[in-house]
C-alpha cells in the first residue's frame, strides 16, 4: 500500500471514529478551553509526572485536574504544574499573610 493511500485511510478513519486516545486519557473539549491562538491545542489529557520546584517531591498532575484547570478555570493552555499541593497551600497562605500585613500597615499610616 502506498504511503499516500495509507495516510488518506488513516485520516478517513479518524473522521469516522474520532481520534484514538492513549490508555487512561481524558478527551478535551476544545470549545471549553480559553482562547489560546494555538494551531495545536491538546485534544486529550494524560497524567503528567513533575517534580515540585519548592520541595523536590515527585508528583503526578492528573488528567482530570488538567481538564479542570484548562476548561473550567480557563488556565493558559501552555501552563504546567510546578508545585505539589502542600507547597501551593503554604505559598498561598504566605501571600495572604503578606497582603494582610500590607493592608494593616496602610490602615495605620
Amino acid at each position: 500500500m502506498s504511503k499516500r493511500r495509507e495516510k488518506r485511510e488513516k485520516a478517513e478513519h479518524i473522521r469516522e471514529h474520532g481520534p484514538s486516545l492513549p490508555e487512561g486519557a481524558i478527551e478535551a473539549d476544545l470549545s471549553a478551553q480559553a482562547p489560546n491562538n494555538s494551531y495545536d491545542p491538546p485534544t486529550f489529557y494524560v497524567d503528567q509526572p513533575f517534580t515540585c520546584c519548592d520541595c523536590g517531591k515527585e508528583e503526578v498532575w492528573l488528567a482530570a485536574d488538567q481538564k479542570w484547570y484548562y476548561e473550567v478555570v480557563k488556565g493558559p493552555i501552555y501552563g504546567r504544574a510546578s508545585r505539589c499541593r502542600p507547597c501551593r497551600k503554604r505559598r498561598r497562605l504566605e501571600k495572604e499573610a503578606r497582603d494582610a500585613e500590607r493592608g494593616s500597615a496602610r490602615d495605620r499610616g
